[in-house]
C-alpha cells in the first residue's frame, strides 16, 4: 500500500487549500476543474400544527362535507383545499388572504394545489359564500353526532349542569 498524499490535520483543512489539490487530481484523470461550493441552507417548512389541523379536518369529515357542498363541474380548482388552507391560516397565524399566501410559503400543507394565487383564494371564498347554506348544513351533519349526547359540564362555582342531546 502506498500513500499518495497527506492532507494534514482535519481541523486545518479549508476549501481554498483543497481546491488546488482536487483540481490537480481532476487534471491527472482528465476531468474538468471543480470548485468547492458553500452549502445552501434553506429554511425548513413548518408542518406540525398544519398537519394536526389537516388530520382533524379529515377526521371530522369536513373535507367530504365541503367537497359535496361545493361540487361544481365548472370549477377548475380545489376549493375545499383552499378553504382548508385559509382556515388553518386563521388558526395558526391569522392574516389577510395576501398574508395567507405568504404563510403558505412557510408551511408544508398536505394535499395543497401546486399553485395557489390570491385570485384562487378569492374564488374559493366566493364558492363558499355562494353555497353557504349547503356548507352549513353539511358541516352541521358532520358535527351533530359529536355534540348530540348527554353531557355534564362543571362550572367555575363547582355546580354541575347537565346538557341533554337530541339523540
Amino acid at each position: 500500500m502506498r500513500v499518495v498524499t497527506n492532507l494534514g490535520r482535519l481541523d486545518k483543512l479549508a476549501p481554498e487549500k483543497l481546491d488546488p489539490l482536487i483540481n490537480g487530481f481532476n487534471r491527472a484523470v482528465g476531468r474538468a476543474e471543480s470548485r468547492a461550493s458553500e452549502g445552501v441552507q434553506e429554511p425548513g417548512l413548518a408542518h406540525g400544527n398544519v398537519f394536526a389541523l389537516h388530520e382533524l379536518w379529515r377526521e371530522l369529515g369536513f373535507h367530504k362535507a365541503l367537497s359535496r357542498a361545493l361540487r361544481s363541474a365548472r370549477r377548475e380548482f380545489d376549493a375545499e383545499a383552499l378553504i382548508r388552507a385559509m382556515v388553518a391560516n386563521r388558526v395558526c397565524e391569522p392574516d389577510s388572504k395576501l398574508g395567507c399566501l405568504r404563510w403558505l410559503e412557510t408551511v408544508a400543507m398536505p394535499e395543497m394545489p401546486d399553485c395557489v394565487t390570491h385570485e384562487l383564494l378569492l374564488r374559493a371564498m366566493d364558492a363558499l359564500m355562494d353555497h353557504v347554506g349547503a356548507v352549513e348544513e353539511a358541516l352541521a351533519r358532520q358535527i351533530r353526532p359529536l355534540v348530540d349526547r348527554d353531557l355534564a359540564v362543571v362550572c367555575s362555582d363547582l355546580t354541575t349542569v347537565r346538557i341533554h342531546g337530541e339523540g
